[in-house]
């Protein structure tokens, strides 16, 4: 008897979850995403996943749940669900599976977890540092009720899971709410030699009406534009203490950002491109500013300002967990972009 009514729970909610799929493969509505996947949109962001000789399968009668082989890979997936399987595992793509007229379109994030995206040119896994800001007695932004420490925590949480699900080897700054020095974050880094080190930071103005997601990379430019910003991510050296760097030291740094600044700003790119699409956003572009943290990290770097704490509408947001679980999905699809282009070159 409890078998029994467990499986009619299984099936009730199997039928809640495909609701509103019709017979057929046929276009979908999907709250966030275009109701029509543009040729731009399709290239960019999906594959099609009943072209190519893949053996599309419908796997039910209504034509909501379809199955297909890739790269010896059994593949099944659910039309305008973010979930499929891969071999029997639940794995969650960045975007929904996309139905259409005789075509079904699924994430290009599959690609990449297929291939195993923790591994690229030397054949083993990717190493991922995240460093979510500030934390403990800094606070960071403060802001509508948010502080920045506890925002960043938990998208940068986010991010390890789809990473680690990934294939990749990851490794947080800080996982809880301790202070860490902007010197120990770079040491912490350095001494474990990752592929890529993202920091992650919340913005704040005093122009309420300042909004948006941005991307930088170091550089020491300084200019109108990011002179703000630069001065509240670099402001936690007042409670550090600053001591200069010799003279030696800067220069032999000066040699190795000479090389992780062009990826950097690559990793940035892909990265902006990512958030602009999935979060339906300006693309703001890659910038360059001289922060700290980045500074002295010998690793393509890059740092991510998720949104205003300032801006009571984009304050709203950040307090959404599936709003921080869109912007972690962003950063993260940036990182598969980047990693792939580096695969195939």
């Amino acid at each position: 008897m409890r078998n029994y009514i467990i499986g009619i729970i299984g099936i009730a909610s199997l039928l809640l979850f495909m609701q509103g799929c019709g017979p057929g493969v046929r276009r979908y509505e999907h709250k966030g995403v275009p109701a029509v996947i543009g040729r731009e949109a399709v290239k960019q962001d999906y594959f099609c996943a009943s072209c190519e000789g893949r053996g599309l399968r419908q796997e039910d009668n209504i034509g909501a749940v379809y199955s297909f082989d890739l790269n010896g890979r059994k593949i099944k997936v659910l039309c305008l669900s973010e979930w499929l399987q891969i071999d029997e595992k639940a794995v969650r793509m960045p975007l929904p599976t996309r139905c259409e007229t005789g075509k079904v379109f699924v994430s290009k994030a599959l690609l990449s977890y297929v291939k195993n995206i923790g591994r690229i040119k030397q054949g083993r896994p990717i190493r991922v540092m995240i460093d979510p800001g500030h934390g403990g007695k800094d606070p960071g932004a403060i802001g509508n009720g948010l502080k920045e420490k506890d925002i960043v925590l938990d998208i940068a949480h986010r991010l390890k899971r789809y990473l680690v699900s990934s294939g990749a080897e990851v490794r947080m700054t800080r996982d809880k709410d301790v202070y860490i020095t902007l010197k120990r974050r770079a040491y912490l880094a350095n001494k474990w030699a990752p592929d890529v080190f993202v920091s992650i930071h919340a913005n704040s103005s005093r122009n309420p009406g300042g909004r948006g997601i941005e991307v930088y990379y170091v550089s020491e430019k300084v200019n109108d534009t990011n002179r703000a910003v630069v001065s509240q991510e670099n402001g936690v050296l007042d409670i550090e203490g600053r001591v200069p760097d010799s003279e030696l030291k800067v220069v032999l740094w000066d040699m190795i950002h000479t090389e992780n600044r062009a990826e950097s700003r690559r990793l940035a790119r892909k990265i902006s491109q990512k958030i602009a699409r999935i979060m339906q956003s300006p693309d703001r572009g890659a910038k360059g500013a001289p922060f700290y943290v980045l500074k002295w990290v010998n690793a393509p770097s890059v740092l991510i300002e998720v949104g205003f704490v300032s801006n009571p509408q984009e304050a709203s947001r950040l307090a959404s967990p599936g709003y921080r679980d869109r912007i972690a999905r962003a950063i993260f699809e940036g990182l598969i972009s980047y990693f792939e282009e580096l695969r195939i070159q």
